[in-house]
C-alpha cells in the first residue's frame, strides 16, 4: 500500500518550559497530514525575532512566558506594519479560564487548549485546522483595503487598526486623522476604500462631515463613498440620520468587536466595488443599446426603402402576389422595428437617466395622451381623466406606464368607442391609480404570465404589438417600489391597479 505524501509547514513553538516543548515536538511527529520543520523559543522577545526572520505557517504559543503574557504577544505581532497580515496562532495554558481563552480569539488566535487536556489527537486537529485556513487564504491573495480613521482620540484610533488587523481575510492600509476638516482634506487627497467616522469630533460632527461629503461628491458627479460611523451614543435618530446621509452602517464603540468591525467594512467596501461593476455594466448596456438602435435598425430602415423603391419602380409589371409579398415584407420588417424599439424601451428602464421628484400626475397623463393623440383619434377613443394626487417619482417612467396602459385598454377593445377612465384614491400608507377600459375581458388565471416579456393572449393578427407593454409597466411600478395587478370587469372590460408608497406619509 502507498502511503500519501504529506504536506509541509513550518511551526514555531514559543515554550518557556523544556519537558512541554519536546512534549509538543513529539506529538507533532506523529501528526498524519504534515510533516513539520519545527523552531523553538522560551521567550516572547526570541519569538519575535525568529517570527520577522523566518515567518512560520503556524505558532504554538504558551501563554505564561518569562517577559510577556500570551495576549501582549498577539498585540506585539498586530503592530508589524501596514502590510501585517495576522498569522496562525494556536495558544496553549495552563490556566483554563473562559475570559483568557475569549481574549486570545478576538485578538486573533485561531483555536485556545488547556495543557492538562492535550493529547497528540486534540494538538494535531487544531494545527490542522490552523493550516487548512492557511491553504484558503493563500489560493485567495489577501485584499488590501485603504481605511482612512477620522476619530479625534488616538487610542480609538489604534483600537480600529488592531481589530481590522486581527483579521486573516483582509489587509489594510491606514490613514488617520483627529478632526473632521482634516478628514475632508485627506478623502480628497487619498480617496481611500473606506471611512471610520466619529460622530463627535472636536471641529463639527459626523453628520455635518456626510454632508459636506455629499457635496463634494455631487459637485465631482461622483458616488458617496463608503463610511462607517462610530459612536459611544446607542440614539437611533443619530443612526437613522447617519444613514439617510449617506453612511452604510452606525456602530457603537462600547460594543466593538474584530467580528463586528471587520464584517461592517467589509460588507462597505464590497458594497463599493459592486456599485463599481454595475456603473461598468451600465457603460456596456449604453454601448449595445447604441449598437441596437442604429447598427441593427439602420439595415431595417433600408430594407423598407429598397421595398417602397422597388414597388414605385414596378409597379407596372407587378402581379398581385408578387406585390403582396412586398407588402408582407413591408409589415414584417416594421413589426421588427417596433419590437427592437420596445426592447430597447424595457431595458432602458434599468438605467433611467433622472432623479425621483414631486410629480404631477395630471401632467404625466397629458402627455401619454400627447404621445398617442393620432392613435386615439384613429381609434375615436375616449379618455377621461379624475382627480390625480401628485407622487414622488420618475416622471418618465410614469408616462411610459399609462402610455402603454391607455393604448392598451384602446386597442384590445371592440367597442365602437373604447372608453379609457383614469382615477385614483390616497390614504395613510399608499397611493392607488386605477386605469379602467371597456375593452375585453382578461382572465385572471393570466396574471403572472402577462407581466413577462413577450408574453401575448391573441395572434399577432388579431392584436398587433411586441408583447411588451405590460412587461414595461411592471418593470416601471417595480422601480417605484409598487406592484400592479389587474381585475375584469362584470359586463365587459379590464381594470388595472396600480399602489405605489405614499412617500409623503411616510
Amino acid at each position: 500500500m502507498v502511503m500519501a505524501k504529506k504536506k509541509f509547514a513550518k511551526i514555531l513553538v514559543v515554550e518557556d518550559n523544556a519537558i512541554d516543548r519536546e512534549s509538543y515536538r513529539r506529538l507533532l511527529f506523529r501528526n498524519d497530514v504534515y510533516d513539520f520543520e519545527i523552531r523553538e523559543c522560551d521567550s516572547g522577545a526570541a519569538a519575535m525575532d525568529a517570527f520577522r526572520q523566518d515567518r512560520p505557517d503556524c505558532i504554538l504559543l504558551d501563554y505564561n512566558l518569562p517577559d510577556v503574557d500570551g495576549i501582549e504577544f498577539l498585540s506585539a505581532m498586530q503592530s508589524e506594519g501596514p502590510n501585517y497580515v495576522m498569522p496562525l496562532v494556536v495558544m496553549l495554558t495552563g490556566q483554563g479560564t473562559s475570559n483568557v481563552a475569549v481574549e486570545a480569539l478576538r485578538r486573533g488566535a485561531t483555536d485556545y487548549l488547556v495543557k492538562n487536556s492535550i493529547n497528540s489527537d486534540t494538538l494535531n486537529q487544531a494545527v490542522n485546522k490552523a493550516l487548512s485556513s492557511l491553504v484558503s487564504t493563500v489560493e485567495q491573495p489577501v485584499k488590501k483595503s485603504t481605511v482612512l480613521i477620522v476619530d479625534h482620540n488616538s487610542q480609538d484610533r489604534s483600537t480600529y487598526q488592531r481589530l481590522l488587523r486581527e483579521s486573516t481575510k483582509s489587509a489594510f492600509l491606514f490613514s488617520e486623522v483627529g478632526s473632521a476638516a482634516e478628514g475632508i482634506a485627506e478623502f480628497q487627497r487619498s480617496d481611500p476604500d473606506c471611512i471610520l467616522l466619529e460622530y463627535q469630533l472636536p471641529d463639527f460632527d459626523g453628520l455635518e462631515f456626510l454632508s459636506k461629503l455629499t457635496e463634494i461628491q455631487n459637485k465631482a458627479n461622483q458616488p458617496m463613498p463608503v463610511v462607517v460611523m462610530l459612536s459611544r451614543q446607542a440614539s437611533e435618530a443619530i443612526a437613522v440620520e447617519a444613514m439617510k446621509r449617506g453612511a452604510m452602517d452606525y456602530l457603537l464603540k462600547d460594543e466593538l468587536t474584530r467580528e463586528t468591525l471587520h464584517r461592517s467594512v467589509a460588507v462597505a467596501i464590497e458594497k463599493q466595488s459592486l456599485i463599481a461593476r454595475l456603473k461598468q455594466k451600465e457603460r456596456e448596456f449604453e454601448q449595445f443599446s447604441y449598437a441596437v438602435a442604429h447598427d441593427l435598425q439602420a439595415p431595417l430602415r433600408r430594407t423598407r426603402s429598397f421595398c417602397a423603391l422597388l414597388v414605385e419602380s414596378a409597379s407596372q409589371s407587378l402581379q398581385g402576389d408578387e406585390k403582396l409579398y412586398l407588402e408582407l415584407i413591408d409589415q414584417n420588417v416594421g413589426a421588427l422595428q417596433q419590437m427592437i424599439h420596445d426592447l430597447l424601451g424595457y431595458y432602458s428602464i434599468d438605467h433611467v437617466n433622472e432623479s425621483k421628484s414631486n410629480v404631477d400626475m395630471h401632467a404625466v397623463v397629458q402627455q401619454a395622451l400627447e404621445n398617442l393623440a393620432d392613435y386615439i383619434a384613429e381609434r375615436r377613443a375616449v379618455v377621461e381623466i379624475l382627480e390625480l394626487p401628485p407622487i414622488f417619482g420618475f416622471r418618465s417612467l410614469l408616462v411610459l406606464l399609462f402610455q402603454n396602459l391607455i393604448q392598451n385598454g384602446v386597442k384590445f377593445n371592440q367597442s365602437g368607442i373604447p372608453r379609457v377612465q383614469i382615477a385614483a384614491e390616497v390614504n395613510a400608507k399608499y397611493v392607488q391609480f386605477s386605469v379602467q377600459d371597456n375593452g375585453i375581458c382578461i382572465d385572471i388565471q393570466h396574471m403572472k404570465r402577462l407581466f413577462k416579456p413577450f408574453q401575448r393572449l391573441h395572434t399577432q393578427a388579431e392584436y398587433g404589438g411586441s408583447g411588451l407593454g405590460l412587461a414595461i409597466c411592471e418593470k416601471a411600478v417595480r422601480m417605484h417600489d409598487g406592484y400592479i395587478w389587474f381585475d375584469s370587469m362584470q359586463g365587459g372590460g379590464t381594470v388595472f391597479h396600480i399602489r405605489l408608497p405614499n412617500w409623503e406619509s411616510v
